[in-house]
């Protein structure tokens, strides 16, 4: 696992993260995970979240990458973060949501590679999304998260086909990985 590099995808929702991360992972041979939040929200809806739901998708989203990075893979994409997590839980609580918990697991994770896919792509309406009109608000944030934790990223911007050659030219950098 120590020798496995980490790839994250991340971003507000309706930018191509799964779609992308998928794709990633069957470019490079590799294995993935995928966004637990999706996940959790469809077998319990989004209308009645609570601070220990958030808890609970970090939580869990944390193990599956623990249990993935086990494998030992050359490298593993993960479709979102705990980051990402937090800034939902402000969305759909309110800004004074605080997670002890969930600032445990932003502390402790660690990738790589950071991928901050940009809201420059139609947002698609698939049953589980509810913030049309803050997918920008919601980039900024993110950035400005990363920007102050000093965590470096890329942002990957364009259609599909352009995420996909600019993410794999990001990742060759991390070495060989075939």
């Amino acid at each position: 696992p120590y020798f496995t590099k980490r790839v994250v995808i991340m971003g507000p929702e309706s930018t191509g993260k799964s779609t992308l991360t998928k794709k990633l992972a069957t470019h490079y041979g590799t294995d993935y995970v995928e966004e637990y939040g999706r996940t959790y929200t469809e077998i319990s809806g989004t209308d009645n979240l609570t601070a220990l739901d958030f808890e609970n998708i970090a939580i869990g989203h944390q193990k599956l990458v623990l249990e993935k990075l086990k494998e030992g893979n050359k490298v593993l994409f993960v479709d979102t973060e705990a980051i990402t997590t937090n800034i939902f839980g402000k969305m759909y609580l309110g800004e004074d949501f605080d997670s002890l918990v969930i600032g445990e697991i932003i502390f402790k994770q660690y990738f790589d590679l950071y991928l901050l896919m940009d809201v420059d792509v139609p947002w698609v309406d698939d049953g589980t999304r509810d913030f049309p009109h803050a997918r920008k608000e919601h980039f900024n944030r993110i950035k400005a998260e990363l920007d102050a934790k000093k965590i470096q990223y890329v942002v990957i911007s364009g259609d599909y086909q352009e995420r996909f050659a600019q993410a794999v030219k990001e990742v060759d950098k991390l070495g060989y990985l075939y």
